[in-house]
């Protein structure tokens, strides 16, 4: 059985849409489609199919007449890779702890559509992978891309492996994504410096940005 990466994207997405959509409709015994604004966050810059995306649009694939109906919405569209760090930096937004390794994407460990750096950062972060994938390699003649067998690539410099893991915030204790290496890690709104990298900020006395994924709501639910 083959399986796409869509099988862990779009299709995980979906499915929490469908079960929300049907819950939201039992507790309030709606006999209307339940409406959603999917928000997102493709851009322009990342590629031409992605460019070519309207940045509002009705989600035919994601609807269903009768039960839901599914609108797209990608804000940060028009906006650089550039802009969208400023945006974070400026407000303190949580991010993955995998864009401090120096990853300009968040994607499989070895992504065959991924930069040399970002493969050169993968494989320090995941050594026993990328030996695996080489393995492969070698067992089918087949570079891992194009006239780039993986094996060319060097780890980059620095601490190997990555580890990611749920603890609290030592201020206002909720939930914060930290790599394993950090003895601790505060939420955005009290990081010593105020929002994680915005340096120079006074530090924050109240508030709180709580971190979460689908999956914590797919069982809240």
């Amino acid at each position: 059985m083959q399986i796409s990466t869509s099988d862990w994207k779009t299709a995980i997405g979906r499915a929490f849409t469908e079960a929300i959509c049907e819950q939201v409709r039992a507790e309030r015994g709606l006999s209307r489609p339940v409406r959603v604004l999917q928000v997102m966050g493709f851009r322009a810059e990342e590629s031409d199919d992605r460019a070519a995306r309207p940045p509002f649009s009705f989600s035919f694939k994601a609807s269903a007449a009768a039960s839901r109906h599914v609108w797209d919405w990608l804000p940060i569209h028009d906006m650089t890779a550039r802009e969208v760090w400023a945006d974070i930096r400026e407000s303190g937004v949580p991010y993955h702890p995998a864009y401090s390794e120096g990853l300009s994407r968040l994607s499989c460990r070895l992504c065959i559509m991924g930069s040399k750096r970002d493969l050169a950062i993968s494989k320090r972060m995941a050594p026993a992978t990328a030996a695996a994938y080489e393995r492969v390699e070698v067992d089918l003649d087949d570079p891992f891309q194009h006239n780039r067998p993986l094996a060319s690539i060097a780890p980059a410099p620095g601490p190997v492996g990555f580890e990611v893991q749920w603890t609290s915030c030592p201020t206002c204790h909720v939930p914060v994504l930290a790599n394993t290496r950090q003895p601790q890690r505060h939420c955005p709104a009290h990081a010593p410096t105020g929002p994680w990298h915005l340096l120079g900020a006074a530090p924050a006395a109240t508030g709180c940005a709580e971190q979460g994924s689908l999956f914590d709501a797919l069982e809240l639910s």
